[in-house]
C-alpha cells in the first residue's frame, strides 16, 4: 500500500502540472541529460580510444579527470554569472559550449585535441549543472518543485544509461568512439532549438525589476485560474529578503540551525563523491577488462548494466522515500554502497594476491616483474598463458607491441 500510495501521489502531482510547463521542464531537463551523457560516455569510449591512440595509463586518467576538473571550475563561476545574465542565457551558452566540445572530441585527430574537447565539455557540464536546476526550481510552483527536481535527476541517470547503450551499439564499428562522443551533439541541438523560444525564469525577472514580463510569463505557464498576483507577491518578498539578508559565511557558521543544515548537506554531497561511485561509473568498462574479459564490445555492454541499475534505482528511491523516510533511506544506501565498494576492493586484492606467477626462467626479466598481475599494470608490458587452463605456472611477461594486430 505504501509503495502504491507514493507512486500514486507522484503521478497525481505530475498530472496536475500545466501542459505549457511541461515544455519548460523537458527542454530544461535536457541539460541533466547532457550532464549524464557527457560523464557516462567516457567509460566505453576510452576503451577504444586508449587502444587506437596508444594512450598510456596517465593519459587515460588525465582525459577522464580533465572533464571533472573543468566542470568544477566552471561551477564556481556559474552562480554569479547566472545571477547576472539570467538562467536562460547561461543554459543557451552551456549548450553551445557542449556542442563545440562534442564536435571537437568526435573529430579529434590526436590526444591533445581530445583532451581539449573534453575540457570544453566539462565547462559546459559545470554551467548547466547549476543553471538547469535553478531554472526548473524558479519556474515551478512550490507544490511541484520537488517533483520537477526529480525529473531532472531522472534525466541525468537516463543520460548515463543512453550513453552506455550508444557505446555498446558502436563498440564494434570502425572508429566507433567518434560516434559515441559526437552523438552528444544531438541533444545539444534540441536544447538550443527549445531555449530559443523558452522564456526566462520569473524570479530572475522580478529580481531585475521586470515584473510585467514575469507576470506575462506566469500567465502562460500556469493554470488559467492561478493566483498570479499572489505568486508575484511571494516572489517579490523572497527577492527582497534575499537582498536584505546577505549573510556572510561567518554568520551562517555562528547560527546553530544553519550550521547543522550546511554541515549535513555538504557531507551528504561529499559522501556521494568520495565513496568512489564516480570511479566505478567512469572506469566501469576498464574495470571489467581488468577482470580478464578481453572482448571489448562485451565489456562495454556489461558496463551499460551498471548504468541501467543506477537509472532504475532512481525509481526505486522515488517509491521508497515517502514510505521509509529520507534519513532511513540515506543511511541504508550508504551502508549498501560501503558494502559493495568493500566487495569490489576485496575482489581487486584477491586478483592481485592470487595472480599467477611468471615463469622466472623465460621472459620475466624483460619487464622486471614476477606475477601476471604486476605485469599488466606496466604500461609497456603484457602477459600470455602458454600452458593449459590449470597450468598457471607456465606464463610469460613480455613487452607489448602496440603496432601488432
Amino acid at each position: 500500500m505504501g509503495l502504491k500510495a507514493s507512486a500514486g501521489s507522484l503521478r497525481s502531482k505530475m498530472e496536475s502540472i500545466p501542459k505549457p510547463m511541461w515544455m519548460l521542464i523537458l527542454f530544461s531537463a535536457i541539460g541533466g541529460f547532457l550532464f549524464g551523457y557527457g560523464t557516462g560516455v567516457v567509460s566505453g569510449a576510452m576503451i577504444l580510444i586508449k587502444k587506437e591512440m596508444n594512450l598510456s595509463t596517465l593519459w587515460h586518467e588525465v582525459i577522464v579527470s580533465a572533464t571533472i576538473a573543468s566542470a568544477w571550475l566552471s561551477a564556481l563561476i556559474a552562480g554569479p554569472t547566472t545571477n547576472k545574465y539570467g538562467r536562460r542565457y547561461i543554459i543557451l551558452g552551456a549548450s553551445i559550449i557542449f556542442l563545440l566540445g562534442t564536435l571537437i572530441t568526435g573529430f579529434a585527430l590526436e590526444k591533445i585535441m581530445l583532451l581539449f574537447g573534453r575540457i570544453i565539455v566539462g565547462l559546459a557540464i559545470g554551467l548547466i549543472s547549476m543553471a538547469g536546476p535553478v531554472y526548473l526550481s524558479e519556474s515551478s510552483t512550490a507544490e511541484h518543485r520537488g517533483c520537477i527536481t526529480i525529473i531532472n535527476n531522472l534525466f541525468i541517470t537516463g543520460g548515463q544509461l543512453v550513453s552506455c547503450i550508444v557505446c555498446g551499439a558502436f563498440s564494434g564499428a570502425p572508429h566507433g568512439w567518434r560516434y559515441m562522443l559526437g552523438l552528444g551533439a544531438l541533444p545539444c541541438v534540441v536544447q538550443l532549438a527549445g531555449f530559443s523560444f523558452i522564456p526566462e525564469s520569473p524570479r530572475w525577472l522580478v529580481a531585475n525589476g521586470r515584473v510585467p514580463d514575469a507576470r506575462m510569463i506566469l500567465a502562460k505557464i500556469r493554470h488559467p485560474d492561478a493566483d498570479l498576483e499572489g505568486e508575484l507577491d511571494v516572489i517579490s518578498a523572497a527577492v527582497v529578503d534575499a537582498k536584505n539578508q546577505k549573510a556572510t559565511i561567518g554568520e551562517v557558521l555562528r547560527s546553530t540551525p544553519a550550521r547543522r543544515a550546511l554541515l549535513v548537506g555538504s557531507l551528504l554531497q561529499l559522501f556521494q563523491q568520495v565513496t568512489g561511485i564516480n570511479i566505478v561509473m567512469y572506469y566501469s568498462a576498464s574495470i571489467i577488462t581488468m577482470a580478464g574479459l578481453r572482448n571489448e564490445s562485451l565489456a562495454i555492454w556489461l558496463a551499460a548494466a551498471v548504468s541501467a541499475i543506477n537509472f532504475f534505482g532512481t525509481f526505486i528511491g522515488l517509491w521508497l522515500v515517502d514510505r521509509l523516510g529520507r534519513r532511513f533511506l540515506t543511511v541504508t544506501s550508504l551502508i549498501g554502497s560501503a558494502g559493495a565498494l568493500l566487495l569490489l576492493a576485496l575482489s581487486f586484492q584477491a586478483a592481485s594476491v592470487f595472480s599467477p606467477p611468471v615463469d622466472v626462467q623465460s621472459n620475466s626479466t624483460i619487464c622486471g616483474v614476477n606475477t601476471c598481475g604486476a605485469c599488466i599494470k606496466e604500461e609497456d608490458c603484457g602477459f600470455c598463458f602458454s600452458g593449459t587452463t590449470y597450468n598457471f605456472y607456465n606464463s610469460s611477461c613480455v613487452p607489448v607491441d602496440h603496432h601488432s594486430s
